[in-house]
């Protein structure tokens, strides 16, 4: 499993083969900056992908809205549960 923090997220990639847009999956990458971890999953259902995708970008803009109202919390060791993605 990896956690990353939502607001360390810089972008988010929805990929679609075309045999995959035949059987209806999709490809999720999540980008953060330099480091160890690569978040993505591949083959999910197309649907679910788009709204992991959608929910991705707006849970992201929360966290680093919350990081600019507190910057005591953009410290390492200070992560809320509510601003980490998992992937399993």
């Amino acid at each position: 499993m990896s956690v990353v923090p939502h607001a360390r997220s810089q972008s988010v990639r929805l990929a679609q083969g075309p045999l995959q847009r035949q059987l209806g999956l999709a490809d999720v990458s999540v980008h953060t900056p330099s480091g160890p971890v690569t978040v993505s999953c591949t083959n999910l259902d197309a649907s679910d992908a788009r709204t992991f995708v959608m929910g991705q970008m707006d849970r992201t803009h929360a966290a680093r809205a919350r990081e600019l109202r507190d910057p005591d919390r953009s410290h390492p060791g200070q992560t809320d549960p509510l601003d980490t993605a998992h992937h399993r």
